[in-house]
């Protein structure tokens, strides 16, 4: 007898000043989230956080344009340039405080924006 696999995913957008679901829709599983990410409207002054699997240096110039904030991981192979380093906190675990702006293949067309850097 065969078997077959099937998988659903859950988008969710979560109101944390009611800690109630914002945005809900449900896909297939072979829906990369950031397909939805980009129909998603957000008000400026918002703050996203999302997973390095889902970067996109387009859609960050966008939300930068429009006063949204948000909070990834880097990828590791990603080009950019330092334009200022920061004094860092005393007894902090922050390892390096830099304005960046994005270099090669990311650069100024997709993102050109100065972005904050954070390592901690």
């Amino acid at each position: 007898m065969g078997r077959t696999k099937g998988a659903i995913k859950l988008h969710l957008l979560l109101d944390h000043t009611g800690y109630l679901p914002q945005f809900v829709h449900i896909t297939e599983g072979k829906v990369h989230e950031v397909n939805i990410l980009k129909k998603l409207e957000f008000e400026s002054g918002m703050i996203i956080v999302i997973d390095r699997g889902l970067i996109n240096y387009k859609l960050f110039g966008e939300w930068t344009h429009t006063g949204v904030y948000f909070v990834t991981r880097l990828k590791k192979n990603a080009a950019y340039k330092v334009v200022e380093r920061r004094k860092l906190p005393q007894n902090r675990n922050i390892l390096r405080d830099e304005i960046i702006i994005l270099e090669g293949f990311y650069s100024k067309e997709k993102c050109p924006f100065p972005l904050w850097l954070i390592e901690v």
